[in-house]
């Protein structure tokens, strides 16, 4: 069974969201207990409204970070900075070696296979 979804940053932040908002009940509904002069008014909007704002909050704090973080300069690698060299290389040279130039016209070999 796959289950690479799990890791998805989206599935993870429900998650989170969702234990949030089961927080925010059983915090609520224990203060609602306390409080015995007030009317009993129903928790479950506020439940829904704290998983949404949590939800919504934490996917926009995320990709505000990869919209910024993609700004920022590339950090130099001193292990794996040749291996990336070489595997960009090959395929630079794969690219090549399927480009035709005829005339002012460029074909690309990609469509054929």
């Amino acid at each position: 069974m796959n289950l690479t979804i799990l890791y998805e940053p989206y599935v993870l932040f429900l998650i989170i969201s969702i234990l949030i908002s089961i927080a925010y009940y059983f915090y609520e509904s224990n203060k609602n207990k306390n409080k015995e002069e007030t009317p009993k008014k129903s928790v479950l909007p506020q439940t829904i409204v704290s998983l949404l704002v949590s939800y919504i909050v934490m996917l926009m704090s995320y990709f505000c970070y990869k919209y910024f973080h993609s700004f920022s300069s590339p950090t130099v690698s001193m292990s794996g900075g040749n291996q990336e060299d070489e595997i960009n290389e090959l395929k630079r040279q794969k690219i090549i070696a399927r480009l035709t130039v005829v005339d002012d016209d460029i074909d690309v070999g990609i469509l054929e296979n």
